[in-house]
């Protein structure tokens, strides 16, 4: 069997692909990444990630993956004017259950997507043996004779349909996001229809930028004011990036979605659980349009559970597991994801073998930032999925509880943390110490003027 590692194919150049491109240069001889659009030089938007005009933040463990691939990537992000945020300690956060103290638990890089992954790319492009097809896109799988393994993709010019020409590879990886055509590739091929799970918060957001006014002075960097199931479902986040101006997204569920005109926006800013986030914008000046986003579905493709998936291809990112993007999750697991691709190729297993263990493990790294969204998004009634169960709403009940604690209680708040930054797993929070505290906990929810940060 030849089982040579001399060059893999990555579908895709948002951050799970360039990523993903990243580890395979320290295991094959090339490196080729295929992008349907046409990079631009400078990190600005493009239209293939239609996302990166709202907010973005990569949390610790993600920070700290990115900084093992490209080392000194940090400090040339802060040299950018990235911010790089104490949470909750530099953050006025609302929970459904009240204010939360500031305590330093984690760290949180908020910059654009556009400048984090146009950084990402710079450096990739300096890495030996790689190259970018810019303007390609994949239209299909290249197989051996037995149908068994993937040996390359079939692709083309963007706009040139009626040509393509086949790209052979030792492995291909599909970092395509939620636009993956990866299932319809399969099903052509004779495979199983993939096993899907789908949880829709119908969450629609809408964004503007505002410059931060000269005047403005304040103890906090961010606000992330949630919504509360049971007394009002909007929700709204302001965080700082580069270039000193803030990032406003304001989150609505099912028919209440936050207007794009001016003063709707500001209007709906003005109707969350406190007013802060509005009087930080009121007077500040836009300096964008309102865009809105609509695409939140939690959708998870259980490639690992596939009767006869081919070896040598590998599905990550949101192609694979695709969350609510209103908790953060999606640039960390792609980090995470590539982590593990690093780890399962330093083994002495043949391709074949380690793409079969790794999709499960992709699978399971995903599995936490699931039960999160999917969790929080089935507390509110407009969500659309499988049915809360007893035992489920039991242990909704209890984590409830947990992220009241988590409010006023350093130790609960630093173990949910770890549980959001995805450096621990869910079950950890049933860890005796944890649950006795939030047993113990007494505090009562508010949404009066938040802690400072000497409380």
């Amino acid at each position: 069997m030849n089982d040579s590692r001399r060059h893999a194919i990555v579908l895709g150049a948002g951050m799970a692909g360039l990523l993903a491109a990243r580890v395979l240069t320290g295991h094959f001889q090339r490196v080729t990444v295929v992008e349907r659009d046409h990079l631009p030089s400078d990190p600005v938007f493009r239209a293939g990630v239609p996302q990166s005009r709202h907010v973005h933040a990569l949390w610790s463990r993600g920070i700290a993956i990115v900084e093992s691939l490209f080392p000194g990537i940090e400090e040339q992000l802060r040299a950018a004017g990235a911010p790089v945020l104490s949470v909750p300690a530099d953050m006025l956060w609302l929970t459904p259950t009240g204010w939360r103290r500031r305590f330093p638990s984690t760290r949180m890089l908020t910059c654009s997507r556009e400048l984090l992954e146009w950084s990402v790319r710079d450096r990739l492009a300096r890495a030996k043996g790689v190259e970018v097809l810019s303007g390609h896109e994949g239209v299909g799988l290249i197989t051996d004779s037995t149908g068994l393994r993937i040996t390359g993709v079939e692709i083309r010019q963007r706009g040139q349909k009626d040509s393509s020409s086949q790209l052979l590879a030792d492995l291909v990886i599909d970092a395509n996001g939620r636009s993956s055509r990866t299932v319809d590739w399969l099903r052509a091929l004779g495979c199983p229809t993939v096993p899907q799970d789908h949880v829709d918060p119908f969450l629609g957001y809408a964004s503007r930028s505002f410059a931060i006014p000269s005047t403005f002075s304040a103890d906090w960097k961010a606000v992330f004011l949630q919504g509360a199931p049971q007394e009002n479902a909007r929700s709204g986040v302001l965080f700082p990036q580069e270039g000193g101006r803030w990032i406003v997204s304001l989150f609505g569920r099912g028919n209440d979605l936050p207007p794009t005109d001016e003063d709707g926006f500001l209007n709906f800013a003005a109707s969350l659980r406190s007013p802060v986030l509005h009087e930080a914008i009121e007077k500040a000046e836009p300096l964008t349009p309102v865009t809105s986003y609509r695409h939140t579905v939690n959708r998870r493709l259980r490639y690992e559970q596939l009767r006869g998936l081919p070896r040598r291809l590998v599905v990550l990112g949101d192609a694979a597991c695709a969350f609510n993007p209103i908790y953060g999750h999606g640039m960390s697991v792609a980090a995470i994801s590539a982590a593990a691709m690093d780890s399962a190729l330093r083994t002495d297993e043949s391709l074949d073998e380690v793409t079969h263990r790794l999709q499960k493990q992709i699978a399971k790294e995903a599995s936490g930032a699931w039960l999160i969204a999917t969790g929080e998004d089935s507390r509110y009634h407009t969500t659309q999925g499988p049915r809360v169960n007893i035992p489920a709403k039991i242990v909704n009940r209890y984590l409830g509880r947990v992220a009241s604690a988590s409010n006023v209680d350093e130790q609960v708040c630093s173990a949910l943390m770890d549980v959001m930054v995805l450096n621990a797993p869910p079950t950890s929070l049933f860890r005796p110490t944890v649950m006795l505290r939030s047993a113990a906990n007494r505090s009562v929810p508010s949404s009066a003027y938040p802690y400072s940060e000497e409380q």
